[in-house]
């Protein structure tokens, strides 16, 4: 090398490769992140409903096939249009999972399973017969609700009655009401 050539010194130091290193692992990672989003999870449907008011309802008969699913609309045949009284309150299940209302007469309709007894709607849904229920009269449910149960009558004890069962005179074990433990 001649006298007249510069050189040029690049220093790199220690802190400064390190914070280059992390501002590219960094870069990395939320480039594959961004990448490797997991697909939307389609929004949840109720599985119940309930009707708020007066409600409309239609039995729809040959609307279910043998697989559970719904048939086309053109094959199904209609019952006469039948009201649930003001007051009562009728529990219903989508007959699919993602149910979308059909219209019926220019109503927009949803099929619905009837609970098997409206008083008891925890016990299950008749999945036989298939409603046609009027889409803005009902109200969707995430669970069912039971009623409280009525409270137990307190009794007065006698004087001198205790809360402790007398002993059993036939040498067997009082009956409890606690699980027993082996």
């Amino acid at each position: 090398m001649s006298k007249n050539a510069r050189r040029i010194q690049f220093v790199i130091s220690g802190p400064f490769l390190l914070l280059l290193l992390l501002a590219a692992g960094l870069e990395t990672a939320g480039f594959w992140l961004y990448t490797h989003q997991p697909p939307p999870q389609p929004p949840q449907t109720p599985p119940y409903y309930v009707n708020r008011t007066v409600t409309a309802v239609r039995p729809c008969f040959q609307c279910q096939g043998a697989d559970g699913k719904l048939k086309p609309p053109e094959s199904w045949k209609f019952g006469k249009t039948v009201e649930i009284p003001e007051g009562q309150q009728w529990w219903f299940s989508p007959v699919e999972e993602h149910e979308l209302p059909v219209k019926v007469d220019g109503i927009p309709m949803l099929a619905l399973h009837p609970a098997a007894q409206n008083d008891k709607p925890w016990e299950g849904f008749d999945q036989r017969r298939v409603l046609l229920v009027v889409f803005q009269d009902l109200d969707a449910r995430f669970s069912i609700e039971h009623p409280a149960p009525p409270p137990a009558p307190a009794s007065t004890p006698a004087a001198g009655a205790t809360d402790t069962p007398p002993p059993a005179s036939d040498g067997s074990q009082p009956i409890t009401t606690q699980p027993q433990q082996p």
